[in-house]
């Protein structure tokens, strides 16, 4: 828990110094340049995850921060975590969405950091013990990851937006897994763990309203 303090205080700072020099750089004539966003389905991974974008340039680049928190417990599993994603966007048209007041297409580069720890309550068991000795065993992960996107933000008023993203990347991750030491325990992880190394797709989809 005190790493996931540290990294949302180095964050603020981060934040609100770069927000602040993207201020002063701002030609854009909108009277709205900056979006706060929520994303809904991470809530089903255990992760509060929002997105705060800023534009510039007249609405045609922006840059958006995604801070998010890791946390579950329940009896026999805890997790604590936290990723930072940063995504710099390219505006290729904003066009009068029709029955929307605006939509943007864009495409763009994203990075992804995140530190994670969890801890599992396991059993030693032994011909003389059925009901096993318990034992926590950890599972440390650092992970970062980079690549492309391709994406679609509809304004459906000026005040409320929908943000969806696709894309891909390749990811690494340093993995410390205890429970790869039990024979019984395989660690074959797949495309959408967070344990994963390899190339992987990357989408989103955010709720989000202008300020």
């Amino acid at each position: 828990m005190k790493n996931q303090v540290k990294f949302f205080i180095i964050l603020g700072v981060l934040f609100f110094s770069f927000n602040e020099s993207i201020a002063q750089a701002s030609d854009s004539k909108e009277a709205y340049n900056q979006v706060l966003k929520l994303s809904p389905f991470e809530f089903g991974r255990s992760q509060f995850q929002v997105g705060y974008e800023r534009y510039f340039n007249n609405k045609t680049r922006s840059v958006v921060f995604m801070p998010s928190f890791i946390l579950k417990r329940n009896n026999n599993h805890k997790s604590d975590g936290a990723e930072l994603g940063l995504q710099y966007r390219m505006y290729l048209s904003q066009n009068d969405g029709g029955i929307f007041h605006r939509i943007g297409y864009y495409s763009g580069f994203y990075g992804f950091g995140m530190v994670l720890r969890e801890e599992y309550q396991l059993f030693n068991y032994a011909p003389n013990n059925p009901n096993g000795t318990p034992y926590t065993a950890t599972n440390d992960v650092k992970s970062l990851e980079g690549g492309v996107l391709l994406g679609i933000q509809i304004d459906i008023t000026k005040r409320i937006v929908l943000d969806f993203f696709a894309g891909g990347g390749v990811r690494y991750s340093n993995v410390v897994d205890q429970r790869a030491q039990q024979e019984s325990y395989y660690s074959n992880y797949g495309v959408f763990d967070r344990e994963y190394t390899g190339i992987k797709p990357r989408v989103g989809f955010q709720l989000g309203v202008t300020f």
